[in-house]
């Protein structure tokens, strides 16, 4: 458990629904499986704190409310005629009575939530579980309530402003340990990505990404990172103001802002992904020491 350092303000309402915690508000969120009912729980903390004790805000435990006989878990079989673009929430599992609306599927591995959120975007449409058929394209697998971790280095906003439909930029300051990116772990635990989508940031040219690795791992968390794609990228020149809503599709990014799209083969399911970048457009200019980008998306399908 790694809390984040920021601190709440005594006596803030808490806003959090089944999907994730309150944005709003600094906190740590631990996902897992579990199909067993309980009547009672019980939660310590073996270590932190100081010889005194030690001290939180609020703690929730998201699941469902069960009446009767406890149903299974496992969402029952659903055909559909041909995967749909236009949905509501989250991939999900079949309701049971939840706790607070779930819009989206038992995760197969803990993901951290990320600390407060500067912005709040709209989450954009995704399937849910009794409409993905085997394989459901998407416009990127990255719902705006995936995690997202900074690798090769450190910045002060937010991650998550890399899958937040908008265009406020994400930075990055080199710190020389690896090449400088990100780690993300979508809310549906099987994917396969067959792209990425890149939007320019609000200004800092020279700061633009001048080729980009992408590698996946089949198990969140640990395992071998494997070679997804590499290659050189070429931003275009022309600058996107922050704050824009990202409207784009299955078929192609949004093509009222300034993007690159690259497109490739692959068929293999991933949980996870790293994707960094390292090279920069202008490596002798000293500003290159950080990179920067608006948004990024991984089209692909979700896999059932």
């Amino acid at each position: 458990m790694r809390l984040p350092l920021d601190r709440n303000i005594g006596g803030i309402a808490i806003n959090s629904s089944f999907d994730a915690g309150d944005s709003n508000l600094y906190h740590f969120e631990t996902s897992f499986v579990n199909e067993a009912y309980y009547s009672e729980y019980k939660i310590t903390f073996p270590t932190g704190g100081d010889d005194i004790g030690f001290e939180i805000g609020e703690v929730e435990l998201p699941g469902y409310i069960l009446s009767g006989t406890p149903p299974t878990l496992t969402p029952a079989p659903q055909v559909t005629s041909s995967p749909t673009k236009s949905v509501t929430g989250n991939p999900t599992s079949s309701p049971i009575s939840p706790v607070k609306s779930p819009t989206r599927a038992p995760s197969r591995f803990p993901t951290s939530s990320p600390s407060k959120s500067a912005t709040k975007s709209p989450v954009s449409p995704q399937p849910t579980s009794d409409q993905i058929n085997d394989v459901t394209p998407v416009k990127t697998v990255l719902s705006t309530d995936s995690t997202v971790v900074r690798v090769g280095g450190s910045h002060t906003k937010n991650p998550r402003t890399l899958v937040d439909e908008t265009t406020n930029k994400f930075v990055i300051n080199k710190d020389g340990t690896m090449a400088p990116g990100a780690e993300f772990t979508p809310t549906w635990p099987s994917t396969i990505v067959t792209g990425i989508r890149i939007y320019t940031a609000n200004d800092g040219i020279s700061r633009d990404p001048a080729s980009y690795v992408l590698e996946g791992r089949q198990t969140a968390g640990s395992g071998d990172w494997q070679m997804i794609s590499s290659g050189d990228l070429n931003l275009p020149a022309e600058r996107n103001a922050q704050g824009q809503t990202i409207s784009s599709s299955v078929s192609g990014p949004d093509a009222s802002l300034y993007n690159q799209e690259v497109l490739f083969s692959n068929t293999v399911v991933y949980a996870q992904y790293r994707l960094t970048f390292p090279t920069t457009k202008n490596s002798k200019n000293t500003i290159s020491d950080s990179v920067q980008i608006a948004e990024v998306e991984l089209p692909g399908s979700y896999i059932a």
